[in-house]
């Protein structure tokens, strides 16, 4: 988290950052790392570790909104993950729509916000990877295509658990997204994340 703090802040390069990963990849004998936040690192990491492979996994943009509005509020203010989110969205904005004052009322950051913050990182990972060695899929899909990770990773399938697909689920349901008109919501999603969805999840 610190090193995703210092990126944001411009205190560190690229040659730096790919040092950082390359040493604590070497020094854990990591076989596999799994975090939303090196979607902001694609590039540094993929020339970094030029044997890697990468998993993208796509959520759609309206449950993924509705999950991210239940991981903010089911945290503690006073965080780390807090700072992330400041280094991401900036300070919160003085204006809001109309349709999401609610959001305003509960200090949460406009659907644009994270609506940008989907596509700017499956847009970074995919201009940053080489295809072969990039595998997409939806997290519906998971379990389905147990067998299909297994061999892009070129191990074998029973070493994965499809029933561990999905171990962390938000605390609580905070409802904040039922709240808000659902065709004002969809419109912000066709006009950011269309593009997106019309490449990945429109079969």
């Amino acid at each position: 988290m610190e090193l995703f703090v210092r990126k944001f802040r411009g205190e560190c390069n690229s040659e730096e950052l790919g040092r950082w990963f390359a040493e604590r990849s070497h020094r854990l004998w990591l076989e596999c790392d799994v975090s939303h936040l090196h979607g902001y690192f694609a590039s540094e990491i993929a020339q970094a570790l030029p044997d890697a492979k990468f998993i993208l996994t796509l959520r759609d943009p309206y449950s993924w909104l509705d999950s991210a509005f239940n991981q903010t509020l089911g945290r503690p203010l006073n965080t780390p993950w807090t700072n992330i989110r400041r280094q991401i969205f900036g300070p919160l904005p003085d204006t809001y729509p109309e349709q999401e004052m609610v959001l305003r009322q509960r200090g949460m950051y406009p659907i644009s916000d994270h609506l940008n913050r989907w596509a700017d990182r499956i847009e970074q990972v995919t201009q940053s990877i080489p295809p072969e060695r990039l595998l997409i899929i939806k997290t519906s899909e998971l379990k389905i295509n147990a067998a299909r990770i297994a061999e892009f990773c070129e191990i074998e399938p029973r070493l994965l658990s499809a029933e561990r697909a999905h171990q962390f689920p938000a605390a609580r349901k905070a409802g904040l997204l039922d709240s808000i008109d659902r065709e004002y919501v969809n419109a912000l999603i066709e006009q950011r994340c269309g593009k997106i969805l019309g490449q990945y999840f429109s079969v």
